[in-house]
């Protein structure tokens, strides 16, 4: 697959049919997912949500932001995973601060490992959270990937291709998918140092530096060393104007407590696929037809599924390890 086929869908995106035309872009990176439901925000929080009690007033007000939301089921062993997409309007220069919002409200309702895709117009964008072993959690958004934009960004989109995730466990899976979303200056972190100098060296640029013809060396005086670290560190925000987003909140996130039952189920389904694989032909790449998969990974298939049913998940370890 190369950029211009994504190109070319996005040219074609539908807005009257914005799920499916995501669904197709979904398929394009080997996402195992169909549209389960689309809904106005009204309908998702009375009807089909069945989590009206996370939700309070703030909350509704967010998400009436949202002009249709579209839930997705994924295929096979990933069937545990929540993957939804929101339709957002409204000022373009305010996405990102919009999709922050509402991000954080489908956040505390399911968890942070949900796959999150938001719809501005024909543009879309992905969005997780990273979360660091203090629990201080910041929200990812990646660039804005569309028919119009440039070459460069269009070219990221190939880097977020489901079949190129770890797929041994949750935690690693998301790692990978949180890694392939991130904008550059969110991935490639630049330490104080390359911000001055443009290099890791102190020890070669402490004092001198190359001149503008390359050809010799001038004093570097403190003066000049902040300008430069002015300059350098203005060099994203100046290049992605109003789409520039940096999540800086840095505040232990309480609402990231909602994930243990999930993760645990996410686990529990691991194990039971360790026991299925004795009896189970997994193929090592997707095929096209994503329907195919939920039979190949079905645990419930499995003759000693009913036998370890009513282990816990530590039983269970030490029958698949034969202890």
């Amino acid at each position: 697959m190369v950029v211009d086929d994504f190109i070319d869908e996005f040219y074609a995106f539908d807005l009257n049919n914005w799920a499916g035309s995501l669904e197709n872009i979904l398929h394009m990176l080997c996402f195992p997912v169909r549209v389960e439901y689309t809904c106005e925000w009204k309908e998702f929080l009375y009807e089909r949500s069945d989590r009206l009690r996370y939700f309070n007033s703030d909350d509704r007000k967010i998400l009436a932001e949202c002009q249709e939301i579209a839930m997705f089921s994924l295929s096979g062993r990933f069937r545990k995973l929540k993957m939804l997409s929101v339709m957002l309007t409204g000022n373009p220069r305010l996405r990102n601060e919009k999709v922050y919002e509402v991000y954080k409200l489908f956040r505390k309702v399911y968890g942070r490992h949900i796959l999150f895709v938001a719809c501005f117009d024909r543009d879309i964008a992905f969005v997780g959270t990273a979360v660091d072993k203090w629990k201080k959690s910041e929200v990812i958004i990646s660039d804005w990937f569309g028919e119009g934009k440039d070459r460069e960004i269009m070219n990221r989109i190939l880097e977020i291709d489901f079949s190129l995730f770890s797929h041994e466990n949750l935690g690693k899976l998301y790692g990978d998918y949180l890694w392939a979303i991130a904008r550059p200056y969110v991935k490639y972190r630049e330490s104080k140092m390359y911000l001055i100098f443009g290099c890791g060296y102190i020890e070669t640029y402490e004092s001198f530096a190359t001149d503008s013809d390359g050809e010799g060396f001038m004093p570097v005086t403190k003066v000049d060393r902040e300008e430069t670290l002015r300059i350098n560190s203005a060099y994203y925000p100046d290049l992605y104007g109003d789409d520039y987003f940096i999540d800086e909140s840095v505040i232990e996130d309480d609402t990231l407590d909602i994930l243990d039952e999930d993760d645990a189920e996410f686990e529990w389904t691991m194990l039971e696929m360790e026991l299925a694989k004795e009896n189970i032909e997994v193929e090592a790449e997707y095929d096209d037809e994503f329907e195919d998969e939920d039979d190949e990974y079905d645990p419930d298939s499995d003759e000693e599924y009913d036998d370890i049913s009513g282990m816990n998940p530590e039983e269970m370890l030490k029958y698949i390890r034969g202890e």
